[in-house]
Order: structure tokens, then C-alpha cells, then sequence
């Protein structure tokens, strides 16, 4: 699952890096449900 998650953020980021606050959104969405994987 936060494998998965972490790829969408990788895309999306590639697709829409003009919507830098987006991304912070889901990064700080991907913190909070998957912590340990980032960690």
C-alpha cells in the first residue's frame, strides 16, 4: 500500500510539479498513513 503511494506522488510529481502545494499535501497525507515507510 505505501509502496503504491509513494509511486503516485512520484508521478504526480512529474505530471503537475507546478502544483508544488498538492504535492506537499500528499507528502504529509503519505507521512501520516505510512510513517515507517518513509522513515
Amino acid at each position: 500500500m505505501c509502496a503504491q503511494v509513494y509511486i503516485m506522488v512520484q508521478v504526480s510529481a512529474r505530471v503537475g510539479s507546478h502544483k508544488s502545494v498538492k504535492r506537499v499535501d500528499v507528502a504529509l497525507l503519505m507521512a501520516n498513513s505510512c510513517g515507517k515507510y518513509i522513515a
